[in-house]
């Protein structure tokens, strides 16, 4: 073999080792990029988990409430508002103890194997998810329209 045929293959296998070296480096940035976000997508769903069974909570509280007012009233309706209740009540326990990955399996599988259940169930949770948004949305600017006042060093005139 010559020189010149022993250093292309020399470069060759340079070239190969640098590119190997390249595509590990890529995976490990790339391994970093996804615990990274990871870590914030948990950090995100932890406290829109703690929100979210709060509100829960308090509507299977209220739910049980009007059960009660019905059941006092003998009407017909009050054990669906019981059942419906109790079912707010099981959700919250299961979405406080599930891990995020447990809850995406969960509807996956409800979405494969129950399409009509999972649209009414997204629709209902788009729905609440709204009403919570623009809920919270007025309690802000209701807090900054009372702490928008002339004797306030910030006041602005809006």
């Amino acid at each position: 073999m010559s020189t010149v045929d022993k250093q292309g293959m020399n470069s060759k296998d340079n070239a190969s080792e640098t590119i190997n070296e390249v595509k590990d480096e890529v995976s490990q940035v790339s391994e970093a990029g996804t615990e990274a976000a990871k870590k914030v997508a948990d950090t995100h769903f932890e406290q829109g988990r703690e929100a979210t069974t709060e509100q829960l909570d308090n509507a299977s509280d209220a739910m049980s409430d009007v059960a009660q007012k019905l059941q006092d009233n003998d009407s017909p309706f009050a054990s669906y508002a019981s059942e419906l209740s109790d079912q707010l009540s099981s959700f919250s326990n299961k979405l406080s103890t599930s891990s995020i990955d447990d809850l995406v399996g969960g509807a996956r599988s409800l979405a494969r194997d129950n399409p009509a259940a999972f649209m009414l169930g997204s629709m209902a949770i788009g729905l609440a998810a709204s009403r919570f948004f623009k809920a919270t949305g007025e309690q802000v600017s209701h807090q900054a329209n009372e702490s928008n006042t002339p004797s306030d060093p910030h006041y602005k005139v809006i």
